[in-house]
C-alpha cells in the first residue's frame, strides 16, 4: 500500500463526513428550511450510511490489489471458536466499559448531563427514515469500521517498521477521531465530546486486535450490536 493509498485510508471517513453533512446543509438551505445547518445534523446516519458504501468499494479495491478478499476478513475459522470465545468476551466487557466511560463520563463532565449529549445525537427524523437506518447504517458501520483501521491500517502500519504502540496510536486515533464530524456541530462541548468518546475504547480494541487479529470478525458482530443499540434511539424519537 502506498503512503497516499495509506493515508486516504487512515482519514477519508472524517473528510466524507464533514463533505456529506456540508452537501446536506447546502441541500437544506436551497430547500429554505430555517435551520440548514442543525436540521443536517439530525441526518448524520444517512451521511454515514453513504460514506460506509464507499468505504467498502475502497477496502474491496485495497484489498485487491494485494491479492486478499474482503470476505475473508469477516471469516471465522469453526476449529478457533471454542478456544476464543472467553477472549471475546473479556475484551467485549472491558470495550463496552471504555465505551460507556467515555459516552457517558465525558457527556456528564462537559454537559453536567450526558443525556444532554445523548439528545443532541439523536434528534427526530421523519418515520420513513427509520427503516434504512435501522437495518442500513448498523449493518454497513460494523462491516467497515473495525476491519478497515484494525484489518486493514494497522497491519500496514506494523509491516512499515512502526511500533505496536504507535500504530495503536494512530489506527485507534483516526477512528475515534472520524466521530467529530457525525454530525459537525459548532459547539466546542459537544465536537469535545464527540471527538474524545471513543479514544479508549478504539485504542483498547486496537491493541486487542494487534495481539489477536483472529478476533475482528467476532468483534464486528459484537460492533454491529452497538450500533443497532445507537440505530434503534432513533426509532424511539421518529417523528
Amino acid at each position: 500500500m502506498s503512503t497516499a493509498t495509506l493515508t486516504a485510508a487512515l482519514t477519508h471517513r472524517l473528510a466524507l463526513f464533514a463533505a456529506g453533512q456540508l452537501l446536506l446543509t447546502l441541500i437544506f438551505a436551497l430547500a429554505g428550511v430555517a435551520e440548514p445547518f442543525a436540521a443536517a445534523g439530525a441526518w448524520w446516519p444517512v451521511t454515514a450510511i453513504v460514506v460506509n458504501v464507499v468505504s467498502l468499494v475502497l477496502m474491496r479495491w485495497w484489498l485487491h490489489r494485494h491479492d486478499r478478499r474482503l470476505r475473508d476478513v469477516y471469516r471465522v475459522e469453526p476449529h478457533r471458536v471454542p478456544r476464543v470465545l472467553g477472549l471475546v468476551a473479556l475484551v467485549t466487557v472491558i470495550a463496552l466499559a471504555l465505551g460507556a466511560g467515555g459516552t457517558l463520563g465525558l457527556g456528564a463532565l462537559l454537559f453536567g448531563d450526558p443525556q444532554l449529549a445523548v439528545g443532541a445525537l439523536v434528534q427526530p427524523l421523519p418515520a420513513w427514515a427509520i427503516i434504512p437506518v435501522v437495518v442500513v447504517f448498523p449493518l454497513t458501520t460494523a462491516a467497515v469500521e473495525l476491519p478497515l483501521y484494525f484489518g486493514i491500517v494497522l497491519p500496514e502500519l506494523r509491516e512499515r517498521g512502526l511500533g505496536e504502540g504507535s500504530a495503536v496510536l494512530i489506527a485507534g486515533g483516526a477512528l475515534a477521531l472520524q466521530h467529530v464530524a457525525l454530525p459537525l456541530s459548532a459547539d466546542p462541548a459537544f465536537i469535545a465530546w464527540r471527538a474524545l468518546m471513543f479514544v479508549a475504547f478504539a485504542i483498547f480494541l486496537a491493541l486487542a486486535l494487534s495481539r489477536r487479529p483472529v478476533l475482528l470478525p467476532y468483534l464486528v458482530g459484537i460492533h454491529y450490536l452497538l450500533d443497532l443499540a445507537v440505530a434503534l434511539q432513533f426509532a424511539g424519537v421518529a417523528r
